[in-house]
């Protein structure tokens, strides 16, 4: 019994049918399946349909694609085994590693087509391996996923992507991206793209108070959250250095003891991941301790994760310090 069972769990996997799956070929000579389901919960799909919906006068957003607003969705993505576990370390191990089953079940199925001289171009869908993998919208907080994670595909792939330079994707777009790169760990690929897109980061805007005694606001936080987000994963120094800055200078709603608790607020971006959020506090008490005009810091970011990540991030500087390991710290 024992034998049988060993080798059922080596063959491949076929598709399963709870969930018709959409087929989306990154490559058409790929030997792998990635049967990915994304779950997005109700309140990111009603948020997403607000968002999409034009303004009077206005044309429908463009994006990646037209993502399927749906709760549970099922695609699968054709790619080339080799590519991934070159450039992804998840992958690596998912796919290479024989401890995991999903790695014994591609090394049995690539194994089969090699004795049979069965090239791989020549192979339909379902004769290939599948690999089963789970995304959920916990840290996005964004629909539409699977139109990112194809894009992210076709970056590690080297092929032809649905955005340019000329046609770039939204912020939130990249910050998906960033997130799913992260997971995935193949951020190294990821930032050469962004860099290439030479996309336009937004800047911070400051609006003034309307009555006198009330303080400025500070209109696109989230965005300038995104941007921290998407240069901190995918070792943007510059875009960090100015998004930080602009963080600090004009500080959060969510730094407010009294502030009441926001569910749109919820996404990665809004409690920024490595002690970041916390670092951006501290720096925002010292940076209140003395008048705007004459405050004169340096803040220097070092990180464990991105070893060359090693900037200078603030305005009119006179002193720094370096602190190791995945931290960002003011000293006045």
């Amino acid at each position: 019994m024992e034998e049988v069972a060993d080798s059922q769990a080596d063959e491949p996997a076929r598709p399963d049918s709870d969930i018709p799956a959409e087929i989306v070929v990154i490559v058409p000579y790929g030997n792998v399946m990635l049967d990915v389901v994304f779950e997005t919960s109700k309140e990111t799909l009603r948020s997403a349909r607000k968002a999409n919906l034009p303004r009077p006068g206005q044309k429908a957003r463009e994006g990646l694609n037209h993502p399927t607003l749906k709760q549970r969705l099922r695609v699968a993505y054709r790619a080339d085994v080799d590519v991934l576990k070159k450039q992804s370390k998840y992958f690596n191990s998912l796919l290479g590693d024989t401890r995991f089953h999903e790695a014994k079940i591609v090394t049995a199925a690539l194994k089969a087509m090699s004795l049979n001289n069965a090239q791989a171009a020549q192979l339909k869908p379902d004769e290939l391996p599948w690999v089963r993998i789970e995304d959920d919208d916990d840290l996005s907080k964004s629909a539409g996923r699977e139109v990112v994670f194809a894009e992210l595909l076709r970056i590690l792939h080297g092929v032809e992507t649905s955005k340019t330079a000329k046609n770039s994707p939204t912020l939130p777009e990249l910050c998906t991206m960033a997130i799913l790169a992260d997971r995935l760990d193949c951020t190294a690929a990821a930032s050469g793209y962004v860099r290439n897109l030479r996309f336009k980061f937004p800047q911070a805007i400051f609006r003034a108070p309307k009555k006198d005694g009330d303080l400025p606001s500070f209109v696109n936080e989230e965005a300038i959250r995104q941007k921290i987000l998407v240069s901190w994963y995918l070792d943007q120094p510059l875009r960090f250095q100015n998004g930080t800055r602009e963080l600090i200078v004009y500080g959060s709603k969510r730094w407010d003891p009294y502030a009441e608790y926001d569910e749109s607020q919820t996404a990665s971006w809004w409690d920024l991941p490595d002690e970041l959020e916390s670092k951006q506090v501290v720096a925002r008490f010292s940076f209140g301790a003395r008048p705007l005009t004459n405050v004169q810091r340096r803040v220097a970011v070092s990180s464990g994760k991105h070893p060359k990540l090693h900037r200078v991030c603030s305005t009119s500087l006179s002193r720094s310090v370096h602190i190791p390991r995945s931290a960002v710290q003011i000293w006045v």
